[in-house]
C-alpha cells in the first residue's frame, strides 16, 4: 500500500512516468501512421497541429483505425439495442422474481447511460485501445445527471496491475489553470504558486499552466469517510508540492482496456503495434507507386546541354532546336511496371486491415441492421473466432465500470426494491448495500454470434453422441445436458424470462415422478383388484379341472 503523503505520491508518480515514457516513444511512431493528430509528448493544450501528416502517403491506417473503433462502438456498445445486461452472480439462488429485477435494472442502467456522456466517452476510448493498445474510462456520480464518465487520453494517465495481475492503481496527469484548479478545489485549497497565478489572471495576467496529479490506488481501509474508503483519491499540485483534495471511493473507479495483453507489461498491445511493420511497408510501397506513375505520365526529358532552358512540357509548348548538329530533346523510354507494386499494395493493404478486423466490421455493417445473431455469426465464422480474443479482453476489463455503474444507481435509488431473493448480504460488498456486484452480460449482436460459436460445438457435439447413446444410453452420463441446452439458448439470445430456474425445473420432475410413481401405484392396484376379483368369479370344479 502507498503512504499517503505528497512526497511518496509524487516519487511514486515520477517512477510509474519512466515506465510510460518507455511506451510512449512506441506509441508515437504508431500514431504517425495510424492517429497522426494524436500528440504523445505534448501536455499544455495548444493549436491544433497538423504536421503529423507530413510524410504520410497512405491513409490505410487511419481507416483501419476509423473502422475497428466505429465498429465496435455500433457492434459491441451500440446504443440502439440491447448490448448489456445485469445477471445474478450465482443463479441457483435468485427466483423468477430476482431474475426479472436484473432485468429491469439493466433496462434502468441502459437508459442511465443514454442519458450520460458514456457514448461520447467510450468512442475515445477504443480508437486509443486500436492504436496504443490501452485505454482508461473514468466513472462517477455527476452533478447534472446521475452519471459522469471521464477520458483521459494516451499518453496522460500510467496504470500499475495488483498481485493478481488486475488494473488497480492509476495515475493522471491533469493540466489546468489556477482559475480551474479553484473551480474544482476551491481557492482556499491552491498552494501558493497557484494563487499568486490565480491573482494575477484576475488583473488581466496570462495563464499559468499547473500539473495537477490524480492518484488512485487501493488503501488497507474500509471505512464510511472518504479518507478512510478503499480506494484512495488523491489530487496534488506537483508544483506547489501540496494536496488540493483528498478522498476516496467504495470501489476503483477506473476501466483500463487493453486490446491484447502485452508479455507481463502494464500496458496492452495494439492492432496498430502488430500492423505496423506492414503499414510502414504499404507507406513506402504508395509513395514508390505514385512516383512511378509520375514518372509515366511526365516522363524525364533527354536534351543537348546547351538547350536545357529552352525545352517547354506545355501542351502547344514550342522547343526549338538546331537539326545540324543532329541532337533534338526526346522523353526517356520507362520500363518501370508499377502493376506490380499496385498488386503488392493491395497483399499489404489487406494485411494491416485484418488486424483491425476490418472485414468483420464491414460485413455486418454491410448488412440489414435488423440481422439476427444467427445471421452475422454465419458471415465468417473464422473473422468472428479471429475476433473473439479481442472482443473477450476488451469486455472482461470494462466489466467493472458497468459494475460499478450498477452500484451508483442502486445507491442513489435508481433501482426498484429489489425482492426478497436478491437480498444475499446484510451491508453487502463494498458499502453497496443490501445487493452483491451482478454478473455483466454483453448481449449485442456480434456478442451473440460469437456466443454462438460454443452453440456450433454443441450442436455437433449432439449430433455425434446421439447414435451412441440409442446403442448404450449410459453415454449421456458424460454430459449434463440441462446446462447444455441451457447455455444453448442463451447463447441464441432467448430471453432470460422464459428459462425456467433449474431449481423449478427440478422441482417439476420431482414432482412429475412423484405423479407417474403414484399412478404406477394406482394402475398396480387396479391390476390386483381386477384379477382378484376375475379369481373370484372363476367355477372351483373348473378351477380344478384347469389345474389338473
Amino acid at each position: 500500500m502507498i503512504d499517503e503523503n505528497v512526497d511518496t505520491i509524487l516519487r511514486k508518480a515520477e517512477s510509474l512516468e519512466s515506465e510510460l515514457n518507455a511506451f510512449k516513444s512506441h506509441w508515437d511512431l504508431t500514431a504517425k501512421y495510424f492517429k497522426p493528430q494524436l500528440d504523445i509528448f505534448t501536455q499544455t493544450p495548444q493549436s491544433p497541429d497538423v504536421t503529423g501528416f507530413s510524410g504520410l502517403y497512405d491513409t490505410t491506417g487511419i481507416e483501419s483505425l476509423d473502422t475497428y473503433s466505429n465498429g465496435m462502438i455500433a457492434e459491441v456498445f451500440s446504443s440502439n439495442e440491447k448490448w448489456m445486461i445485469y445477471t445474478p452472480q450465482d443463479d441457483h439462488e435468485v427466483d423468477d422474481a430476482g431474475r426479472k429485477w436484473y432485468n429491469k435494472c439493466s433496462e434502468l442502467a441502459l437508459t442511465a447511460l443514454g442519458r450520460s456522456n458514456f457514448y461520447q466517452s467510450i468512442k475515445p476510448v477504443v480508437t486509443d485501445m486500436g492504436c496504443g493498445g490501452t485505454g482508461s474510462l473514468y466513472v462517477e456520480r455527476g452533478n447534472k445527471k446521475l452519471l459522469k464518465f471521464c477520458y483521459d487520453r494516451l499518453g496522460t494517465f500510467a496504470i500499475e496491475k495488483d498481485g493478481e495481475g488486475d488494473i488497480r492503481t492509476e495515475y493522471r496527469w491533469l493540466t489546468m489553470t489556477a482559475s480551474e484548479m479553484a473551480d474544482k478545489f476551491g481557492e482556499d485549497n491552491l498552494g501558493k504558486k497557484a494563487k499568486a497565478s490565480l491573482n494575477d489572471m484576475k488583473k488581466g495576467g496570462e495563464k499559468t499552466y499547473f500539473t495537477v496529479i490524480h492518484a488512485c490506488f487501493p488503501r488497507n481501509k474500509n471505512g464510511i469517510e472518504a479518507k478512510n474508503k478503499p480506494f484512495a483519491s488523491i489530487y496534488v499540485c506537483k508544483e506547489d508540492r501540496m494536496i488540493l483534495e483528498e478522498g476516496g471511493y467504495d470501489y476503483y473507479p477506473f476501466a483500463s482496456p487493453r486490446a491484447e495483453i502485452w508479455n507481463d507489461y502494464n500496458y496492452g498491445l495494439a492492432p496498430a503495434s502488430k500492423a505496423l511493420p506492414a503499414m510502414r511497408e504499404l507507406n513506402k510501397l504508395r509513395r514508390d507507386v505514385h512516383e512511378g506513375v509520375a514518372l509515366q505520365v511526365k516522363p524525364p526529358w533527354l536534351v543537348p546541354s546547351d538547350s536545357v532552358d529552352e525545352i517547354s512540357t506545355r501542351p502547344n509548348g514550342v522547343t526549338v532546336f538546331d537539326e545540324r548538329n543532329g541532337m533534338k530533346p526526346e522523353q526517356m523510354r520507362l520500363y518501370n511496371d508499377i502493376n506490380a507494386g499496385m498488386v503488392l499494395m493491395e497483399n499489404v493493404t489487406e494485411q494491416v486491415r485484418g488486424f483491425f478486423h476490418a472485414q468483420l466490421f464491414e460485413a455486418v455493417a454491410q448488412k440489414d441492421k435488423q440481422m439476427t445473431a444467427r445471421e452475422v455469426a454465419s458471415i465468417e465464422n473464422a473473422a468472428l473466432r479471429r475476433f473473439l480474443p479481442n472482443f473477450n479482453q476488451i469486455t472482461t476489463e470494462l466489466t467493472p465500470i458497468f459494475q460499478n455503474v450498477f452500484l451508483l444507481l442502486f445507491n442513489e435509488g435508481a433501482f426498484p426494491d429489489p425482492p426478497e431473493s436478491v437480498k444475499l448480504y446484510p451491508d453487502g460488498p463494498m458499502n453497496a448495500g443490501i445487493v452483491p456486484l451482478p454478473k455483466v452480460e454483453f448481449t449485442s449482436r456480434i456478442a451473440l454470434a460469437i456466443r454462438m460459436i460454443e452453440n456450433n460445438a454443441i450442436d455437433r457435439t449432439i449430433e455425434r453422441i446421439m447414435p451412441m447413446i440409442q446403442i448404450a444410453p449410459e453415454l449421456a452420463d458424460n454430459f449434463d445436458l440441462d446446462q447444455m441446452l441451457r447455455d444453448s439458448a442463451r447463447n441464441d439470445g432467448i430471453s432470460e424470462d422464459v428459462i425456467k430456474n433449474l431449481q423449478q425445473v427440478i422441482e417439476q420432475r420431482e414432482a412429475r415422478a412423484a405423479e407417474m410413481a403414484q399412478q404406477q401405484q394406482m394402475m398396480m392396484a387396479q391390476q390386483a383388484a381386477s384379477a382378484a376379483k376375475d379369481a373370484s368369479q372363476v367355477d372351483p370344479e373348473k378351477l380344478q379341472g384347469m389345474m389338473q
